[in-house]
């Protein structure tokens, strides 16, 4: 299942991203490159603006939207999926893919003054407060957790901010949804837009925060209700940048003290045959960085493509792409 963790408490990085992305292999997605267009279906209420984008791109639906990306004026942005018992409100009318884009290529036309730089790049853009206020109702958009950053507003102590549409606290969602961290049915769920902003820190202060994002909703925030592997996502990030700044590590020991960060496997190995397969599993995501199933013989929930079509695989190897210890393949 998908994971994202963010960490600003390096001195010398305005913030670091680490994001695993667990997808079907054959769900049509462009490789990453500069792009630049706007949304068919944009969830703001603003001008459009079109910037240069960095990212990789979900071709899946019309919108081909984005799960993570930055563009060339700093704004960067993130996004999990929010896993919901119903399947149809968990795929939405609408693509959440969109919602990233939007930020990454618009803004606000009260901060729209035009001109570029001697780049090309587009200048006065708004803010994070103004796009978060520009944006339209979320609700049938499947449920999402959207980490948005601008390290243009460093200065102004809001230049990061955590949204979703969906959140399995408060009393309109039953005990069960809150403690799995899954969203409640419709009609339980609150589907007002949250917002958490994050400490810059880092920088100026050596402070910051470590948070991690995964498919658990925005609500539960409390660490006995904090899926496994989000907690010990935070807490292997912090580590491994206290002991590279410890080390003095240069920037590419940093980067493979955090790609094993993400390598670390938390699945629990269930004993027993066929009769544990995916749906034995399930249940069990929520500890996983990883999905690995090196002792399970059943059918694997993954895709290959061969000949040109696509058809399901049997096997007792990795879902994903990683060697046999569970670490990732990078390239």
């Amino acid at each position: 299942m998908c994971i994202a963790i963010l960490t600003t408490t390096h001195p010398t990085y305005r913030f670091i991203i680490l994001n695993n992305r667990d997808e079907f292999l054959s769900r049509p997605t462009a490789p990453v490159r500069w792009w630049s267009s706007r949304s068919p279906d944009s969830f703001t209420n603003t001008t459009a603006t079109s910037l240069p984008v960095l990212s990789a791109r979900d071709l899946a639906r019309p919108a081909h939207g984005t799960w993570l990306g930055i563009n060339k004026i700093g704004r960067v942005g993130v996004l999990t999926n929010c896993l919901e018992t119903d399947c149809a409100r968990a795929v939405g009318a609408r693509s959440r893919g969109s919602v990233i884009k939007d930020w990454l290529t618009s803004c606000p036309s009260s901060e729209r003054i035009g001109g570029q730089d001697k780049d090309g790049n587009v200048k006065g853009q708004g803010s994070i407060e103004e796009f978060v206020s520009s944006l339209a109702d979320l609700g049938d958009v499947g449920g999402f957790n959207l980490l948005i950053g601008d390290v243009r507003e460093t200065e102004h102590g809001r230049g990061l901010a955590i949204i979703s549409n969906r959140s399995a606290g408060g009393s309109l969602a039953s005990d069960s949804a809150r403690l799995s961290g899954y969203c409640a049915p419709s009609g339980e769920a609150r589907e007002q837009l949250q917002v958490r902003w994050v400490d810059w820190g880092g920088i100026e202060s050596g402070t910051g925060e470590t948070i991690a994002l995964s498919n658990m909703t925005l609500g539960d925030d409390d660490h006995q209700l904090k899926w496994k592997k989000v907690s010990q996502g935070e807490k292997l990030t912090a580590e491994a940048v206290a002991a590279s700044l410890r080390a003095g590590d240069s920037e590419d020991a940093l980067v493979e003290r955090l790609f094993d960060v993400l390598s670390t496997d938390t699945l629990p190995r269930l004993p027993g045959g066929l009769e544990e397969s995916a749906e034995a599993y399930l249940g069990l995501l929520r500890a996983g960085k990883y999905l690995y199933s090196s002792h399970w013989e059943g059918s694997a929930a993954s895709e290959r493509k061969e000949s040109n079509r696509v058809e399901p695989v049997t096997y007792g190897g990795p879902l994903w792409h990683a060697d046999a210890d569970s670490n990732v393949d990078r390239a």
